[in-house]
């Protein structure tokens, strides 16, 4: 949660400890100074709430990325081929989803990262084989929580 610090007293304002040095102020993307989609997603690191969590996701994918492009050092003498075993890799990658993943619409993000060799070890849920399977069958539909399910049950429709 984001707190205040004014630093000063007045009859609205109580005196306050200073904030520790570097601590990160909650502050948005200014949208003034156009549209610069990697300075989009620094922001997130101090907008707050889930933003921020998705802004410290983003900086963990970059450090894993530059992990990945260092140089790779060969172990016991054998040439590493990173194409074979990604144990020669400078670094592994996992990733790991749960079933609402592939149901919310990043089953094409999830199927692209492993098609260009992106992640190397993919974890999930039986759940997030059966919704895989389901896609393959028919497409899934946005839909709205507040449909009471006896009607989409009458018209054969799955939540």
């Amino acid at each position: 949660m984001a707190g205040h610090s004014h630093g000063f007293s007045t009859p609205n304002y109580r005196v306050c400890d200073p904030m520790p040095d570097g601590t990160p102020v909650v502050k948005g993307y200014d949208f003034n100074k156009g549209v610069d989609h990697k300075a989009l997603l620094r922001s997130y690191l101090t907008t707050g709430l889930q933003a921020t969590r998705f802004g410290l996701a983003v900086k963990q994918i970059n450090s894993m990325i530059e992990k990945r492009m260092q140089p790779v050092v060969a172990k016991n003498g054998e040439e590493p081929d990173p194409a074979v075993c990604p144990c020669y890799g400078s670094c592994t990658i996992f990733l790991g989803y749960t079933s609402n993943l592939i149901s919310s619409g990043l089953r094409e993000t999830i199927c692209y990262l492993a098609q260009h060799r992106m992640v190397d070890v993919i974890v999930t849920t039986a759940g997030g084989i059966e919704e895989d399977l389901i896609k393959c069958m028919a497409p899934s539909y946005i839909g709205d929580f507040q449909m009471p399910g006896k009607y989409l049950y009458k018209k054969g429709h799955n939540r």
